[in-house]
């Protein structure tokens, strides 16, 4: 049984952080094209904020083409609706407009771009789909969820392992180490119920989210755990278990989570490799709280 040790990067998802600076610029004039005799003045961030870019930005219409936003920069009316939190922190490196090499999209932010462009083109989905040599890792796939039918099948033929319950039956999560009066952490067991003991390799892939006290979110990168052992029976508090004939338990554990994240979401799928190549997942969600309980949806 594998042990990984909670890795966190920090402000993968950083929310604004406002730094406030005095004496960085000054007001100049710039000549808009040579020869011409109109000037331009650069303004400050306050001046061009909220409805006082109204007055800064002689000329501009912001009647039908520019909206003002409240302490931020104007934006162009059209774009407003895709300026989100979603749009904000979506990755779009993977996308290439011609085929070349594959791309695999593995991090929550990659699969938001992803599903961005996916409804943007709406029936026009498959050609998307045909001119894109990517694949997406399946602990992304509760991520999809939102989707309709239609695209989720869709992408689900681009995950690295097919989704098969009847091969990788469930995922499932515990807390291996109850949290006690002056723990500072607590542990993560993840097991998943596969069909026989026959595959080529197996193993678990997670991601780990939550979001600190003051707004930041914060994400980790993808973790992928091989593992070599399988078990007919694992314990489950003063009890065991027993997989079903013909089925095995795999398991690993997240050690060292700690209790002042508060509630933590770990999204984490488990595959087996068969023998001739094929790859077979599932994947699943569950948020425990400060205490390593499961908080309910």
């Amino acid at each position: 049984m594998g042990k990984l040790q909670y890795d966190l990067i920090s402000n993968m998802f950083a929310a604004t952080t406002t730094i406030n600076a005095t004496n960085v610029y000054s007001t100049s004039e710039i000549l808009m094209m040579a020869g011409k005799t109109d000037k331009v003045t650069c303004k400050s961030f306050d001046e061009l904020a909220g409805d006082g870019a109204k007055t800064a930005l002689s000329g501009f219409d912001f009647d039908s083409v520019w909206t003002t936003r409240t302490n931020r920069l104007p934006i162009l009316s059209i774009a407003e609706n895709y300026a989100n939190s979603d749009a904000s922190i979506a990755d779009f490196s993977w996308f290439k407009p011609e085929n070349g090499v594959e791309m695999e999209i593995t991090n929550e932010r990659q699969v938001i771009a992803l599903k961005l462009l996916v409804k943007a083109c709406g029936n026009q989905l498959s050609n998307l789909l045909s001119t894109q040599n990517i694949k997406i890792a399946n602990v992304l796939v509760p991520m999809l969820d939102d989707l309709s039918s239609d695209m989720k099948t869709a992408l689900l033929a681009k995950t690295v392992a097919k989704t098969d319950a009847a091969q990788v039956v469930n995922v499932y999560a515990q807390t291996s180490k109850a949290v006690t009066e002056g723990s500072n952490c607590y542990a993560v067991r993840f097991v998943a119920e596969i069909n026989g003991n026959q595959w080529a390799g197996a193993g678990f892939d997670l991601l780990v989210r939550y979001t600190t006290a003051d707004g930041v979110k914060m994400t980790s990168k993808l973790t992928e755990q091989t593992v070599s052992v399988c078990y007919k029976s694992i314990s489950a508090g003063d009890d065991s278990v027993t997989a079903p004939d013909g089925h095995y338990f795999i398991v690993f554990v997240l050690d060292q989570v700690p209790v002042s994240n508060g509630n933590m979401t770990f999204t984490v799928s488990a595959y087996a490799n068969g023998a001739d190549g094929a790859v077979y997942g599932n994947a699943g969600v569950v948020t425990f709280d400060a205490n390593g309980s499961v908080v309910a949806d």
